[in-house]
């Protein structure tokens, strides 16, 4: 970095060599020459990007908000942006802008299921009935999905056994065991153990193998 300056703060191929050589041995300094390669390239996207992205990485808040404020407003409907956007206000702990994000991404990538395990992930702990409704059932087929569906699964039963009603805890072991093997679904299902739901030897080994 102290190279950078001294040879030619001006030049963006100086810090752009720079930002390559900080970002691969894994110095926090690398957000200082993104800063500055965004500074001196003010119509790169990407670098506006890569600095949110290292900001994010080394824990600078500020630094991550500023590379947010930095992208132009076409660039906001962008699912990278969200992404990024959702990362940084997640960091911050402002859970509505996460949420806001969350939703942008969503609509901009329909088919990103992670992005759209976590928001229903989060709008099921809402104060919302109706929200908690539609979480629910965002959940449940996200519970089809091979990429999310063991999370969807932990998460319905996390939330089956906050209720602390042990029927309704049996129905949710039951839904996920035919979800993850309908041909199990005109079967009963039995108690391995008196105080374990039935089905549950079945449901922890479809857990196993997924």
């Amino acid at each position: 970095l102290r190279r950078a300056t001294e040879s030619d703060p001006s030049d963006p191929r100086v810090w752009r060599k720079a930002a390559e050589f900080l970002a691969r041995i894994g110095s926090p300094e690398v957000v200082i020459a993104q800063r500055n390669l965004t500074r001196l390239e003010p119509g790169d996207m990407g670098l506006k990007v890569a600095l949110v992205t290292e900001a994010l990485r080394f824990n600078d808040l500020d630094s991550a908000a500023e590379g947010l404020e930095l992208l132009e407003e076409g660039a906001r409907q962008d699912a990278a942006f969200h992404r990024l956007a959702a990362a940084g206000a997640l960091a911050l702990g402002e859970s509505d802008e996460v949420a806001r994000h969350l939703e942008g991404l969503i609509e901009a990538s329909p088919q990103d299921y992670v992005a759209r395990f976590n928001l229903a992930a989060m709008q099921a702990w809402s104060e919302d009935d109706d929200v908690i409704a539609a979480a629910g059932v965002e959940l449940a087929r996200l519970c089809t999905q091979p990429k999310v569906r063991v999370r969807a699964a932990l998460e319905r039963l996390k939330l089956a056994a906050m209720s602390r009603n042990p029927e309704l805890v049996d129905q949710e072991v039951a839904f996920l065991v035919r979800t993850f093997d309908p041909s199990l679904a005109q079967l009963p299902l039995l108690r391995s153990a008196p105080t374990e739901p039935p089905g549950w030897s079945i449901l922890l080994g479809q857990l196993k193998l997924m």
